[in-house]
């Protein structure tokens, strides 16, 4: 064990301030995983303890151990979330590239019936435009078919932006199914008490976003349950996690609130940042 790892165990272990303190809490979360461990394992019962006076370092171990516990399963959420995500992005990778090349194949094959086909009419000295129609098409198309022009493009454009909403549902709740919806199942201490989303799709950015709202509780051993709440922002357009938030509700700062790149100190700020993709 280095010096500045014992250092650091010593002064978490050796901090006078009660687990009850909001300052208590706020020195626990600040320090790393393997300090929390080593006060952990500092705080044990000593065999000098009378059964009378009962054991000291009881609530600061039990408390310690749940901020641990909440904090080891948000990593583990976070991993699986990422792993999830690896493998997915690599299959519509592999998709998009099988997708590009039967259409390149596709492309080749028209693009070869096409120049068989004018080499057959210039063999046969066929008239590639029939005479009796051929002034209206040289000399450019007709006011009826400008119309019939300009008017079908706006009709397109209408119908993409109804049609991307609807997809964009479609495609969250497909989403949401594979990834999240699981994650209502219990497992072991962890009991999930809310497990839903909201999608959205943005105009302005052209992407599809689903916000996933989780609420869990974690029953640890003679004490009170732990409360997580997390929240994701997803871009589902490419599977890529736009942003995260996750508190355990243990102590005045989150622990964790980024959202693309940009960190944030509470709920209210991740949640104002998110409303930039999930308004048009």
């Amino acid at each position: 064990m280095s010096n500045r790892l014992q250092t650091e165990i010593d002064e978490l272990a050796n901090y006078l301030t009660e687990p009850s303190s909001a300052l208590w809490v706020q020195k626990v979360q600040g320090s790393r995983s393997e300090v929390i461990a080593g006060a952990i394992l500092a705080w044990r019962p000593r065999g000098g303890n009378s059964a009378y006076i009962g054991d000291p370092f009881e609530p600061r171990r039990a408390a310690a151990q749940a901020i641990l516990q909440a904090r080891l399963a948000a990593q583990s959420i976070e991993v699986t979330d990422r792993l999830r995500m690896t493998v997915d992005d690599y299959q519509v990778r592999s998709e998009r590239q099988t997708s590009w090349l039967l259409r390149l194949t596709w492309a080749i094959a028209a693009l070869t019936a096409a120049q068989i086909v004018l080499a057959v009419i210039g063999i046969l000295g066929m008239p590639l435009i029939d005479q009796t129609h051929s002034g209206t098409m040289l000399n450019g198309p007709s006011v009826g078919s400008q119309q019939m022009v300009s008017s079908a493009a706006p009709i397109r454009d209408q119908r993409l932006t109804s049609e991307m909403p609807e997809k964009c549902g479609r495609d969250a709740k497909e989403w949401f199914k594979e990834f999240h919806e699981g994650d209502s199942a219990p497992l072991g201490p962890v009991i999930t008490l809310q497990n839903e989303y909201r999608n959205h799709y943005s105009e302005r950015l052209s992407r599809c976003y689903v916000m996933v709202f989780q609420t869990q509780e974690i029953s640890m051993a003679h004490k009170p349950p732990v409360t997580t709440h997390n929240m994701l922002l997803v871009d589902v357009s490419e599977n890529r996690e736009v942003g995260r938030f996750f508190d355990n509700h243990s102590g005045a700062v989150p622990t964790k609130c980024t959202l693309d790149g940009r960190s944030c100190a509470s709920q209210e700020e991740w949640q104002s940042l998110a409303a930039e993709y999930m308004q048009n």
